[in-house]
Order: C-alpha cells, then sequence, then structure tokens
C-alpha cells in the first residue's frame, strides 16, 4: 500500500466522481497534514486542475498536528477491527489490500468502499498530471499553512497567527504581503492588470484578498 500523490489524487478523484452530487458547489477536505502526502507542493499544484476538471471549488482544511481524530478515523478503526474479527473467525483470508476489500463487502455496514489498484493509479497520473507536477514549485513555509483554497485558478493560503497580512499563491509559489499588493483604492489603478490580487481597504470586505476580474474607465474597478 502506497501512501503517496500519486494515490492521494486518483483517490481524490475517484470520490468526488462517485460521491459527489453534482450540484454541489463547494468541496472541504479535512485531513491531517503529513508531508508525504497531503500538504506539499504537488498537491497545491494539482488542485486547480482538479476544480476545473470537475468544476467544483475546492478548499482543504488540515488539523493541527496531534489534532486530527474525528469520524473519519473512527470509521477507518471501526472497519478495521470488523475485517479482523472475520479472519478471527476463519471467514476471510487478508493477505493485501484486494483481499482486505474483497472483506469489507462481507461487512454488515453502510460505508462504501471501493478498491483502485496500483496499475489504476499509474495510468490516471500519467501525461497531464505527471506534467503539473514535475512543473509545481516549492512552497516557502509550507509546514505552518493550515488552509489551501482554489481560487480563480490559482490555490491561495493566509497564515492567519503568525503573518496575518500575507496572502500566499502556493501553486506559483509567490507571497502577496501588504506591501507589494495594490489596494482598491489606487491612484495607480489602471495599472492594475486583470487577475492581479488586491487588498481591500475600506468597506464590508476591508482587510479581504480579491482578484480583479474587470476593469471600467478610470479608478472605480
Amino acid at each position: 500500500l502506497s501512501h503517496t500523490k500519486n494515490s492521494v489524487i486518483t483517490f481524490l478523484d475517484s470520490l468526488i466522481l462517485r460521491f459527489i452530487n453534482p450540484t454541489v458547489k463547494t468541496l472541504h477536505i479535512w485531513t491531517d497534514g503529513p508531508s508525504s502526502q497531503f500538504k506539499n507542493k504537488f498537491i497545491a499544484a494539482i488542485l486547480p486542475w482538479l476544480a476545473q476538471k470537475h468544476l467544483i471549488d475546492i478548499e482543504w482544511h488540515y488539523f493541527a498536528t496531534s489534532h486530527g481524530k474525528g469520524c473519519v478515523d473512527g470509521i477507518g478503526g471501526t472497519v478495521k477491527r470488523q475485517v479482523a474479527e472475520k479472519v478471527k473467525q476463519r471467514r476471510a483470508i487478508v493477505k493485501n489490500a484486494c483481499t482486505f476489500f474483497e472483506c469489507t463487502q462481507l461487512l454488515d455496514t453502510v460505508t462504501q468502499f471501493e478498491y483502485i489498484d496500483t496499475t489504476q493509479i499509474s495510468n490516471f497520473v500519467m501525461g497531464e498530471i505527471i506534467n503539473i507536477f514535475d512543473s509545481a514549485v516549492d512552497v516557502k513555509g509550507i509546514k505552518s499553512i493550515h488552509h489551501m483554497q482554489v481560487f480563480y485558478g490559482n490555490v491561495i493560503s493566509r497564515k492567519a497567527v503568525t503573518r496575518p497580512h500575507s496572502l500566499y499563491v502556493l501553486n506559483t509559489g509567490d507571497e502577496v504581503s501588504s506591501s507589494k499588493v495594490s489596494d482598491s483604492h489606487s491612484s495607480a489603478g489602471n495599472e492594475i492588470k486583470v487577475n492581479s490580487f488586491v487588498k481591500i481597504i475600506s468597506g464590508s470586505y476591508k482587510g479581504y484578498y480579491a482578484v480583479v476580474l474587470n476593469k471600467s474607465y478610470g479608478n472605480e474597478w
């Protein structure tokens, strides 16, 4: 069993296809933060592709270290215990992931299971996904990030505790600090390009970051 970026993205794509209703607008993912699986530059790079493929907004939340036990852990623990009981009763033989999956089909549970083998994973990550992984940029300070969000084709995050006025564009490696970002009332507003990040300095959304979608004449945009 391999818990790598390849298996994570394959499983996630399959779960969205099978279990997420097409009417869902935003998918919130909660996990712990191991760098080999969920919190790394490869996940940051692939999320925009995944969001575009399924036409869904994606937000990935990470539990703080040693604070990630939840319902998912309980479900997994219960399934493992039930499978172990089948083995003790000599009603099943578990040698690998495939035979474990076969045993789950004998359980009296509403939990749904899916088996994905290594060949499926290898086939899924070929081509475009491999190119995305190969071009993924390093993300400075990613270990301290607790949230990633797909935002108009980019993956952004804010370090709300250590640096609350900085915005991180994770899939490009850029940091947009309050000293670099353009404000929404700038006299140089006409110089700001569409799709650039801005910081709102007045009104109900003061302190928030936004993306410029279009500009009108003058300084109102």
